[in-house]
C-alpha cells in the first residue's frame, strides 16, 4: 500500500514506524511477562528441588560408606589370607629355614614324640573327673569327722585332767592329814577344776596314762566296780565323807572320779551316781 502511495507515502511510513514501535513494546513486554512468570516457576521449585537434592545426597553417602566398609572387609580378607599363606610355609616352633632342613624336622619330630609320651605318662597317672571329685567329697568328710574327734578329744583330755587333779588332792590330803576339812577341799578342787585346760605337753601324758591298767588282771571287773560302789554309797549314807572321798579317789579306772561325785560331796545328792 505504501509503495502504491504517493502523496500519503511519507504519512504511512510514520505510521508504519510507530505500529512497529508498538508492536515491538507488545513483544517486549510479554516476553518480559513470560521470563518472570518462568523466574516465578523457577523459584516456586527450588524447595523440591533442594529436598531432591539433599535426597540424593543422604543416599549417596550411605552408598559411600557401605563401599568403603566392603573395602576395609576385603582389605582384612586379603590380609589373613596373605598371612595364612605366609604361615603354611613354617611350623610352630621351628624358623621359615628349619621347616625346609630334613634335619631340623626329625629332631623337632623327637621332641613333639617326647613330649606326647610325657603327657601319656602323666594322665596314665591320673584320675578322671568323677573319681577326683569323690575322692576330695571323701577327703572333706574324712577332716571333718577328723576335727569332730579332736574336739571330742580335748574335752575328755580336759575331763581327765579335772578327775586326776581331784584325785590327786585327794590323795595328798589323805597322806599329809592336812587341817582343811574335806569340804573346802573339794571347793578348791572344783573351782581348779573348772580352770583346767589340756596343753600338747598334758596331753602326751595322758595318752600314755590312759591305756594303763589301774587294777591288776584276772579280776572279774563287773564284780570289783559293783562292790566299790557299793562300798562307796555305804560310807556316803553313813556320813563318813573322808572315807567315800578317799575310795572314790582310788577307784578302778576312775569310774568315781568324776564331778557327779564332787556335786555329791557339795549337795549330799547321791542319786546320780546310783545311776
Amino acid at each position: 500500500v505504501i509503495g502504491r502511495a504517493t502523496t500519503y507515502k511519507r504519512l504511512l511510513l510514520t505510521i508504519k514506524s510507530e505500529y512497529d514501535n508498538v508492536v515491538r513494546a507488545l513483544q517486549k513486554r510479554e516476553d518480559e511477562f513470560r521470563a518472570a512468570k518462568q523466574r516465578m516457576a523457577a523459584s516456586m521449585s527450588d524447595p523440591i528441588s533442594l529436598m531432591t537434592c539433599q535426597r540424593r545426597a543422604a543416599h549417596l553417602r550411605e552408598r559411600i560408606y557401605v563401599i568403603q566398609r566392603e573395602t576395609a572387609e576385603l582389605q582384612d580378607e586379603m590380609e589373613r589370607h596373605k598371612s595364612s599363606e605366609e604361615q603354611s610355609t613354617w611350623i610352630p616352633g621351628l624358623t621359615l629355614a628349619d621347616s625346609e632342613d630334613p634335619e631340623a624336622l626329625d629332631g623337632h619330630l623327637e621332641h613333639l614324640e617326647a613330649q606326647r609320651a610325657s603327657l601319656l605318662e602323666r594322665k596314665s597317672d591320673g584320675v578322671s573327673l568323677e573319681v577326683k571329685a569323690q575322692l576330695d567329697a571323701e577327703l572333706q568328710a574324712a577332716e571333718l569327722h577328723r576335727d569332730q574327734l579332736s574336739s571330742e578329744n580335748y574335752l575328755l583330755k580336759t575331763r581327765y585332767k579335772s578327775l586326776r587333779l581331784v584325785s590327786d588332792r585327794l590323795s595328798s590330803w589323805e597322806f599329809e592329814k592336812q587341817q582343811v576339812s574335806l569340804e573346802e577341799l573339794l571347793d578348791s578342787t572344783l573351782e581348779d577344776a573348772r580352770q583346767t585346760s589340756v596343753t600338747d605337753d598334758d596331753g602326751c601324758g595322758m595318752n600314755a596314762e590312759l591305756f594303763e591298767h589301774e587294777e591288776p588282771t584276772g579280776v572279774d571287773e563287773s564284780l570289783l566296780l559293783a562292790d566299790r560302789l557299793d562300798r562307796f554309797l555305804e560310807l556316803f549314807d553313813s556320813a563318813r565323807y573322808e572315807e567315800a572321798a578317799l575310795l572314790a579317789a582310788r577307784s578302778p579306772r576312775g569310774v568315781l572320779r568324776n564331778l557327779d561325785t564332787m556335786e555329791m560331796f557339795k549337795g549330799g545328792n547321791h542319786t546320780q551316781i546310783c545311776t
